[in-house]
């Protein structure tokens, strides 16, 4: 009697063990793999389990000739997916998920007429993506959901074709894509495509609050990611590819962030702030026309930060493209917004001002003139009288301090 052990790790046992996938086990049973694969040599183990089984030769010579005598064989209506265990090949499934993807941007076979309705490779994609998280296969379910993200007319259609276990099986797909990009944080590009990922089966669910967060967080983390890589671009051509890349998650970002912005009080979340330094820095590295437009919105913005103006002065700073005339602009926006605080701080105003006097002064390499040298000697005024009052106030709240501790220490000794 043929055993039902086909789990041993030797090396011997691994080689001469085959895979069958696609199985249809209501209707086929071990005694009918028995039947079929011993013509290729003894038996010692068959084992059957939902939708596939493994079946043990004693060598690896008859475990060989089953996968090529019977791989593509159809049993009660399924084609085997038969292969040694040891040795799996690529996945089938993924193969025709990534044809069927083809056939959608294939602009030729459009041209020729082939590709005769647009919509089939669609369905079948969905169909795909049905069966695959039916199946728990992971991998082909969100490359079917992300073409069906890229390539559908209305994602959220596609939902009518799932049900509710199916429901579940995408949210499985979506935590795990989540988690694999987290746990990818020493390989920031594979954790951007696990991020991406996670972001395209995203769309797939209904949008609430939690799953806006979460979209939110995928395209931010993925544009940071493009930007980093833009940074450290070793040709222009390269880099290029990169920021717009980035440019396009900030763009998709900044849309999640609005709709976000209306389900309740994010007023504590930097993401705005950091979306709109970090479009700033691509336009600045790509030389973007419209530099100077897209900085009169910023300028407007009702709760701009004197640090973001300091920051986008050190970004228009930066080498190859250097452009003064908006650092120059952006301290002073600083300078103004310090001024405006009830607190000001002096350190930080007295090292903006630092910064806008070394600019509008042109140095030996530079004969341009930012702003005339008597409104630098006024900004040299203005920061001198800053810190005269603020020394000022100071010395009267020492002076103050003393005199009421002068006062209780005489009141105990009377």
């Amino acid at each position: 009697m043929v055993s039902n052990v086909t789990n041993k790790i030797d090396s011997c046992s691994m080689n001469s063990r085959k895979f069958i996938g696609n199985l249809k086990i209501l209707v086929v049973k071990k005694s009918d793999m028995e039947a079929i694969f011993l013509k290729y040599g003894k038996i010692v183990g068959c084992s059957v389990h939902k939708d596939f089984a493994f079946v043990q030769y004693v060598n690896e010579r008859s475990a060989q000739a089953a996968v090529a005598g019977e791989d593509g064989r159809m049993i009660a209506g399924q084609v085997l997916d038969i292969n040694l265990a040891a040795e799996p090949k690529v996945n089938r499934a993924l193969q025709a998920i990534m044809t069927l993807e083809n056939l959608l941007t294939d602009k030729e076979q459009e041209d020729n007429g082939l590709l005769t309705e647009r919509g089939s490779p669609t369905m079948l994609l969905c169909l795909a993506a049905q069966f695959a998280l039916k199946n728990e296969q992971r991998i082909p379910a969100g490359k079917a959901l992300e073409y069906l993200a890229k390539h559908s007319e209305d994602p959220l259609k596609v939902l009518t074709a799932l049900k509710k276990k199916e429901m579940d099986r995408l949210l499985t797909c979506l935590n795990t894509a989540w988690n694999l990009a987290v746990q990818s944080d020493k390989d920031p590009v594979t954790m951007r495509e696990f991020f991406i990922l996670s972001y395209k089966l995203s769309q797939f669910c209904p949008s609430d609050q939690v799953i806006l967060i979460a979209q939110k967080t995928c395209l931010f983390m993925a544009a940071a990611v493009d930007l980093e890589q833009g940074r450290k671009a070793s040709t222009t051509f390269e880099q290029v590819i990169l920021l717009n890349r980035a440019l396009e998650q900030i763009h998709k970002c900044k849309d999640i962030w609005n709709l976000l912005k209306q389900t309740g009080d994010f007023s504590n979340d930097p993401c705005e702030t950091l979306l709109l330094l970090y479009e700033f820095e691509v336009k600045v590295k790509m030389n973007d026309p419209s530099l100077d437009s897209f900085l009169e919105s910023v300028w407007e913005l009702p709760h701009l930060k004197s640090k973001t103006c300091e920051t986008i002065a050190s970004l228009a700073m930066e080498m190859p493209a250097c452009h003064p005339s908006i650092a120059f602009k952006a301290l002073k926006k600083a300078l103004l917004l310090h001024k405006k605080n009830d607190s000001a701080d002096v350190l930080k105003y007295s090292k903006c001002m630092h910064n806008l006097i070394n600019l509008s002064v042109p140095d030996e390499e530079s004969s341009a003139k930012l702003c005339p040298l008597e409104e630098v000697w006024t900004n040299f005024e203005d920061t001198l009288s800053l810190i005269s009052h603020t020394m000022n106030v100071l010395y009267s709240k020492l002076m103050k301090a003393l005199d009421e501790k002068s006062f209780l220490m005489k009141s105990e000794n009377h």
